[in-house]
């Protein structure tokens, strides 16, 4: 019996469940952009920044939870929908920094709001390669352990992405 595709169903289910998750941190940063004080016009581009990687990883959290069913029900084994998915994931979360690494420099964002994006494109070009080792195994279950460490470090990224968000910046805190 398969640990994903067998009958206690835990793997879909917590596929699924992270699906929601990233739904529904999609959803809530419209919520931020209806209750924050400022006008978007306002924004600084850490913000803006910011904002579209939330978006951007909750997208991601619900396509490549959702993703490995498209293999597995195309008849692909156990054991290659985790590579492949592995490996779409590695490129994803590769090609995502890059641009990051980009926009950072080309949009000007401030020392402080870099050391965080640092931080990010560190843990996720960590994740990647994670990932990239995932797809060239050959055991299902290391497989998806690993895929869904980078579930999970995609929605810890989403979730302090959304709560820094929220957060008044540091200057109005040792301001008031």
């Amino acid at each position: 019996m398969s640990f994903l595709w067998g009958d206690r169903m835990t793997g879909i289910e917590v596929l699924a469940t992270i699906a929601q998750l990233g739904v529904a941190i999609t959803g809530f940063s419209g919520i931020v952009i209806a209750v924050r004080q400022r006008g978007v016009e306002t924004w600084t581009p850490s913000e803006i920044l910011r904002f579209r990687n939330m978006l951007l990883y909750g997208a991601y959290l619900l396509f490549f939870a959702l993703f490995p069913f498209l293999p597995h029900y195309f008849g692909a084994s156990e054991s290659q929908t985790w590579s492949f998915s592995c490996g779409l994931f590695a490129l994803g979360l590769a090609s995502k920094e890059a641009l990051t690494i980009l926009m950072m420099h080309r949009h000007r964002v401030p020392h402080a709001s870099r050391v965080w994006g640092y931080i990010y494109v560190f843990g996720n070009f960590s994740f990647a390669a994670l990932l990239l080792g995932g797809a060239l195994l050959v055991a299902g279950t290391a497989q998806f352990a690993i895929y869904l460490a980078g579930l999970g470090w995609t929605l810890f990224i989403a979730v302090s992405l959304f709560v820094r968000f929220l957060l008044p910046p540091m200057k109005a805190v040792e301001g008031g």
